[in-house]
């Protein structure tokens, strides 16, 4: 699970709403989650959606970097922490 973007008002929405997505794959007990935290794997992260498309190559070189079957990268665009 890569670091999500914040297109929200809210300054921590990306980190709780990440953390909560991760717990909840983690919860149903198939998957193996692996969050990446801020390194260099989080810079190439904030370069795969540019202007509202995603960088097939940039993902595909994250996976592999990562060993992964799956790479995970949200944004969060609203976010109401009290509802």
């Amino acid at each position: 699970v890569l670091p999500f973007r914040n297109e929200s008002p809210h300054t921590r929405a990306d980190e709780e709403v990440r953390a909560a997505f991760a717990s909840e794959l983690q919860r149903l007990g198939r998957f193996e989650v692996v969050s990446l935290g801020q390194d260099d794997q989080a810079v190439l992260a904030a370069l795969v959606r540019c202007g509202g498309r995603f960088d097939e190559r940039t993902m595909l070189e994250l996976g592999r970097g990562a060993r992964a079957d799956v790479v995970v990268h949200g944004t969060v665009t609203q976010y109401s922490p009290y509802h």
